[in-house]
C-alpha cells in the first residue's frame, strides 16, 4: 500500500484519496497497513463514495474527509490517533540506513559489530527490540529530519525550470548533489569516463 499523502508534524498522518474513478475493495486493507507504520488515517473521498467510506469507517478511528464537486475538502468524520497497530518491520523498512542507524545508536549506544552482509539483519533485529511506540517516535524524528534536508536541497540546488520535474522525479540527498555538479561543471564531471 503506498500512501498518497503523508503530513508529519508532531504525529503522522496519512491521507488516502479515492475519487470517483477509484474502486474501494482494497480501501480496509490499505488503511490496516497505514496503521502499521503511522497513527493517523483519513480518507478523502468523493461525494459518490462517501456514504460507502462512512459506513466502512464508522466505528473506527479513521477520518473521513470529501472532497466536493467544487473542489473544497469538507471535513466529515476526525481522524483520533491509533498505536495499536504499529508494526517496528514496518516502521524499519521505511527508514533509510543512516536514519536507521542514527536511531539505534541513539537508543542503544552502538551498531552491531558484523561483517557487512549481517548488518542489516542485525540492525533490524536490534530496532525490533525497540518498544513499537518508542521507534514509531524516533522515526517521525528521522523522517522530519529527511524532509528539511531535501527540501533544502531543493530549494538551494534545483532552477525555476526544472522544480516541477524534480519535485516529482523522488530525488535523494545524493540525486541533488549529482544534479548541482552537472550543473556546475557538465555532463563529464558528473559521468566520467575513464
Amino acid at each position: 500500500s503506498i500512501a498518497d499523502l503523508i503530513i508529519i508534524n508532531g504525529t503522522g498522518l496519512v491521507y488516502e484519496i479515492k475519487t470517483e474513478l477509484d474502486n474501494l475493495d482494497r480501501l480496509e486493507n490499505q488503511v490496516a497497513d497505514y496503521y502499521k507504520a503511522f497513527d493517523q488515517v483519513c480518507v478523502i473521498t468523493s461525494e459518490s463514495h462517501y456514504d460507502k467510506v462512512e459506513e466502512i469507517f464508522a466505528y473506527s478511528n479513521v477520518g473521513v474527509s470529501v472532497l466536493t464537486n467544487d473542489n473544497a475538502i469538507i471535513p466529515k468524520k476526525p481522524s483520533k490517533r491509533d498505536q495499536t497497530s504499529l508494526d517496528s518491520d514496518v516502521m524499519f523498512r521505511i527508514l533509510r540506513k543512516q536514519e536507521y542507524e542514527t536511531i539505534l545508536l541513539k537508543h542503544f549506544g552502538y551498531l552491531p559489530d558484523v561483517v557487512p552482509v549481517r548488518h542489516y539483519r542485525e540492525c533490524k533485529e536490534m530496532f525490533g527490540r525497540i518498544s513499537p511506540i518508542q521507534a514509531y517516535e524516533y522515526m517521525l524524528q528521522e523522517l522530519r529530519l529527511r524532509n528539511q534536508t531535501d527540501a533544502q536541497a531543493f530549494e538551494s540546488v534545483v532552477p525555476y525550470e526544472l522544480k516541477s520535474l524534480v519535485y516529482f522525479s523522488g530525488f535523494r540527498s545524493r540525486d541533488y548533489i549529482r544534479l548541482r555538479e552537472f550543473l556546475e561543471g557538465g555532463l563529464q564531471d558528473v559521468f566520467s569516463i575513464s
